[in-house]
């Protein structure tokens, strides 16, 4: 009893995660796991978040060679 007492049942125990706990007391020595739980319509809307990071991380490169070109373009003409 003292055994799973000590050892077994902590690792068992839920430890929730919220506004008035931020980050649950995980002690030393101690194997902890964690999940990400969500609803089915948030694992979509994740992945439609994702989708949208990396459009708009294209669309800064895009931006960012553009202003590259155009510079560049610019002191040529200058320089002519």
């Amino acid at each position: 009893d003292q055994y799973f007492m000590e050892n077994v049942y902590p690792v068992l125990t839920p430890m929730a995660m919220d506004s008035s706990r931020p980050f649950p007391l995980v002690r030393n020595k101690t194997l902890n796991i964690g999940a990400l739980i969500l609803k089915k319509d948030s694992k979509k809307k994740k992945e439609n978040a994702e989708t949208d990071k990396r459009k708009k991380k294209q669309n800064r490169s895009k931006k960012a060679v553009k202003s590259q070109q155009t510079e560049k373009a610019t002191k040529t003409l200058k320089s002519a």
